[in-house]
Parts: C-alpha cells; structure tokens; sequence
C-alpha cells in the first residue's frame, strides 16, 4: 500500500482501517495514506490514544465517531454540540 501511495503527490489515496484500542497498532509512518479509525468515544477510545496511533502523521488520521454522535440525538442542537466537541477533542492531530 506504501508503494501505491508514493507515487502520488500528496497523500495517496490507499489506506487503511485500525481501531484505536487496538493494543499493537501496525506501523503506519510510510504509509502515505488515510487512516479510517473506528472506537472512539462508545466504544471506549479517547482522543489522546489516537496520538502516534502506529506512527501515522495525525493529518491522516480520519476518527469515526458516528456512534458517540448519535449518542446525543435526537435533538439536532445536541447533536451539533456533540459534533463540536468532538471536533475540538481532535484538532492537536493538526499541529
């Protein structure tokens, strides 16, 4: 997958899926590509534990967090406020 994500500019478009409890992660730092990240929040991962989630740059990094979202429904502003705070919680992926 490495391989195929070099030869593009940029990240490449080939990635992967680990969940974020999981104990070893893989090494990801040459993969290149998206990183799709389920267990967050209701399933028990916390957004620190996605810091140096198997080397892989935080930009790269793509938390779902569908279920800990729709934990706050129904209401639509609780659901904004939920999306909000959870955004927060990952932005050091950023830095």
């Amino acid at each position: 997958m490495a391989a195929l994500n070099a030869e593009q500019a940029g990240p490449g478009s080939v990635g992967v899926v680990v969940g974020v409890t999981v104990t070893d992660p893989p090494d990801l730092s040459s993969l290149g590509g998206p990183v799709l990240v389920p267990g967050l929040g209701a399933q028990g991962g916390k957004p620190e534990d996605l810091r140096g989630l198997g080397g892989a740059p935080g930009s790269l990094l793509l938390p779902a967090v569908s279920r800990e979202v729709l934990r706050a429904g129904p209401d639509a502003t609780a659901l904004r406020a939920q999306v909000s705070r959870l955004r927060d919680s990952v932005a050091y992926l950023l830095d």
